[in-house]
């Protein structure tokens, strides 16, 4: 070799050295600074969508009095502290549910998990009847198996159909059984509009629901931090190993939204019930009947914008209130306090002056010996004569045992007060 080669071949090894040495720092370097890829890029998530929600959203005025115009058929505002309405269009008519039903399959899974019925690490067998459900599926065929707790993620992220059929008959045997235990829960709820008929809101002409009926449901889940920890998951992954990212788009596109779900049948059309808080105030917006792709997102997040424009909430009783006296039956005390068991919290549109009505309605005397929280009445708030929050009244403080001295005064006290 000759000694050019030789040099050649020292200028290239030099060459290689420094690049091994200084490029991945470069690439390092770039990488970091290169900004996070927004969400909805990703091909899975939906560019068209993203763009056809801002820009209806961009022509929207959410400062604007009056209510927005939606392409829901049905759709209602609820502040969840009060449970009022403050936004209702047609929220009694009934309407088929779609998937949203699947908020009713988790509660009923989570009381069976609640009870030690099943855990979340029970292995949930894919039947060939959960298999063959219509729509958005797992991807298991008949005998697979997988964790109570991922197929209760894959139900409500990605709203796999077959995994709530599984759940169903994992719990019950049966979807009729279970069918049962939804519609007991749906009554125990005040659901007054609602029948199930199955787990995952597929077609059925009995299987309806109405708007209020899904915000009254949705309420009660966002007191349940399972509920909501499942239902504001960004994403989870498939048994084929691919990330799949909430159905619900308002996670990522509406400002404080962590919950709830979609639903979409060809007969329900497009519904979604939406959970946000800002500054204080919990809202749920609930649209269903939409006829276009996107409607769903549209009229909820329009919802949900006017409702946190144009209203705040005003706490007009405090828990530990003072409501008065109530007379002690067979206690050392003759009396004891009442107060206000919890909050009463109104929401107010802005710049309107309400004065709301408080009653106390006391049940009757109370009885002792006995700690203190005995419930003795109500304290109602009404405004314009419309009942807007209720709460216990409750005994203030314990109620302690009469000595057998004092018996015996009080007998002869009233015993001289009868003569």
């Amino acid at each position: 070799m000759t000694e050019k080669n030789h040099c050649l071949q020292f200028v290239l090894f030099l060459l290689i050295s420094f690049a091994m040495l200084f490029c991945p720092a470069a690439l390092r370097a770039e990488t970091a600074a290169k900004p996070a890829e927004p969400v909805w890029t990703i091909p899975e998530y939906g560019q068209k969508a993203y763009e056809t929600v801002t820009a209806a959203m961009d022509a929207y005025d959410p400062t604007a009095e009056t209510a927005p115009d939606i392409s829901a058929t049905a759709a209602v505002i609820m502040e969840v502290k009060s449970g009022r309405l403050i936004y209702e269009f047609h929220p009694d008519g009934l309407r088929y549910p779609a998937s949203m039903t699947k908020l009713m399959t988790l509660l009923v899974v989570l009381d069976a998990v609640e009870a030690g019925q099943v855990s979340y690490d029970d292995a949930v067998v894919f039947s060939e009847e959960a298999v063959a459900e219509e729509g958005s599926k797992t991807g298991y065929k008949a005998g697979a198996t997988d964790t109570l707790g991922h197929c209760l993620e894959m139900m409500i992220v990605f709203s796999a159909n077959d995994a709530a059929y599984a759940l169903a008959e994992h719990v019950s045997g049966s979807i009729s059984a279970f069918a049962a235990l939804m519609n007991d829960k749906a009554a125990e709820l005040g659901m007054t509009g609602t029948h199930f008929v199955n787990a995952n809101g597929l077609h059925d002409d009995n299987h309806h629901s109405t708007a209020r009926d899904i915000a009254t449901l949705s309420r009660y889940c966002i007191g349940i931090p399972e509920v909501m920890r499942i239902a504001s998951m960004e994403s989870t992954t498939m048994p084929d190993g691919k990330v799949i990212y909430n159905t619900n788009k308002l996670l990522f596109w509406c400002d404080g939204t962590d919950g709830l779900k979609t639903g979409t049948t060809l007969l329900a059309g497009h519904c979604l019930t939406a959970t946000a808080e800002r500054e204080g105030m919990r809202l749920v917006a609930v649209t269903m009947g939409s006829a276009s792709d996107y409607g769903h997102y549209i009229d909820a997040m329009k919802l949900l914008e006017y409702g946190f424009a144009n209203y705040t909430t005003n706490t007009v009783v405090t828990a530990g209130e003072d409501f008065g006296k109530v007379d002690v039956l067979y206690g050392k005390e003759g009396q004891d306090t009442l107060v206000a068991a919890a909050d009463i919290v109104v929401p107010v549109k802005k710049g309107e002056a309400v004065e709301p009505q408080i009653d106390a309605e006391i049940l009757g005397d109370v009885e002792g010996p006995a700690a203190a929280g005995i419930d003795a009445g109500d304290v109602i708030v009404s405004i314009n004569g419309e009942e807007v929050g209720r709460t216990d009244l409750i005994t203030a403080e314990d109620i302690h045992k009469r000595s057998v001295v004092q018996w015996l005064k009080d007998f002869f006290a009233a015993l001289i007060n009868e003569v």
